[in-house]
């Protein structure tokens, strides 16, 4: 009985580049506060409306503390039993920095804002450890560790007494560092690849916004976030060990990418002492591409081979946002909740998005800020591939970002 073992990675040119490669740095936990609603003055998350700086009237500074904290279990599924490995990692203790300011003018509201943050986190983890038979052993541990940060310059102007328009301007730098090592064996043959491939990611992201307060009580926003560029350096590192023959590769390469547009859409409902939201943003994931002067093994373009692929692997999707926030003297306490579909068209899950954020003051200037965002979503492979029988692994990923931090308003 012929058996193959299938494990679909994403490496540099001297493989192929694919839609995954493009992916990677646009896909991850996002950093969002999404029981803020419209009015989340936190300029350095994703989903942040840079038009509701005008709503602020005192100048703040916040510092905080990010501590992230990723698992994936992933099961094994077959025709006689399924069982289960999990893998932790952890990233500890990234800073972040919030201010906002308001400025003196002689009608209306002109706000700016400034955050040094992280803006996305691509920590997961998977380990595969079959054995068919006994008799044939695999090994397969999957890694992926980095994140991007942005520094970001915003700024809000009350246009007319109901309408505001805001903007902002994002750099964004960071690393990726994606590694394999996949292992079989049996009585007579091994095989034994190690693949590490380190992208570092530098570039510009720009957003327009605005925001319309029908009434006190019902207000209306929208932001289209352009696509982001990174340019990117990737180094890889490839070994084959067999008992046949040995090979070893290394390398450097350069290319653009351009990510999603982002369209979002907003409605608060503003009362004393609860506020309710509900948001929705378009993901355009289907437009990305990516380029370079890179070649594929057939001496054409691998930009052509790669943007055609996306269109046919990667579906645009719409994220709902749903939150809540209490405001009460002693502390205020916002709930969030999101949802949306992977938009790996091979898979059917969906990646949601929990939120938790409680506030109060220790003195009247000084106030203490905790939250917790929570992230899960799945992922589907098929690891071996027989005439009667195949075996799928499951991937459950679930991450945690703890955020802790202080504000004071000057």
């Amino acid at each position: 009985m012929r058996h193959v073992f299938v494990l679909v990675i994403s490496i540099s040119f001297s493989f192929g580049q694919n839609y995954l490669d493009v992916l990677r740095p646009f896909l991850g936990q996002d950093v969002q506060n999404i029981g803020l609603g419209i009015y989340n003055s936190n300029c350095g998350t994703s989903d942040f409306n840079p038009a509701s700086l005008t709503s602020v009237r005192q100048s703040s500074l916040k510092l905080s503390l990010h501590n992230n904290l990723p698992n994936a279990t992933t099961r094994y599924l077959t025709n006689e039993a399924s069982f289960a490995d999990t893998i932790n990692n952890s990233e500890l203790f990234i800073p972040a920095f919030d201010a906002v300011f308001p400025i003196p003018v002689y009608r209306g509201s002109w706000v700016l804002g400034v955050s040094l943050s992280p803006l996305r986190y691509f920590n997961e983890a998977t380990k595969i450890n079959y054995s068919e038979h006994d008799t044939i052993s695999n090994y397969m541990n999957k890694n992926d560790a980095g994140n991007l940060k942005s520094f970001t310059v915003s700024s809000g102007i009350l246009f007319t007494p109901k309408l505001s328009l805001g903007a902002s301007i994002s750099h964004i730098w960071g690393q990726n560092k994606f590694s394999t090592v996949y292992q079989t064996e049996n009585n007579t043959s091994f095989y034994h690849d190690t693949l590490s491939i380190s992208p570092h990611y530098s570039g510009w992201n720009t957003k327009l916004a605005w925001m319309w307060e029908f009434n006190p009580y019902i207000t209306f926003g929208g932001w289209l976030e352009m696509p982001s560029v990174l340019n990117v350096e990737e180094r890889y590192y490839f070994k084959k060990e067999s008992n046949i023959s040995n090979e070893q590769s290394v390398d450097n390469i350069k290319y653009t990418l351009h990510g999603p547009y982002n369209i979002g859409h907003s409605l608060d409902l503003n009362g004393d002492p609860i506020n309710l939201s509900i948001g929705l943003i378009y993901h355009g994931f289907s437009n990305m591409s990516m380029e370079s002067n890179l070649l594929n093994e057939l001496n054409g373009s691998l930009d052509n081979d790669v943007n055609n692929e996306i269109p046919d692997k990667l579906l645009s999707v719409y994220e709902w946002q749903f939150g809540s926030r209490l405001n009460l003297k002693a502390f205020s306490v916002s709930l969030g909740f999101s949802t949306m579909k992977n938009p790996k068209q091979t898979l059917t899950s969906k990646i949601q998005k929990y939120n938790a954020s409680l506030t109060f003051p220790i003195s009247q200037k000084l106030l203490f800020e905790t939250s917790v965002q929570a992230q899960t979503q799945a992922d589907k492979l098929l690891i071996i591939s027989s005439l009667t029988n195949d075996t799928y692994a499951e991937i459950n990923y679930n991450f945690v970002n703890i955020l802790m931090g202080f504000r004071y308003d000057l």
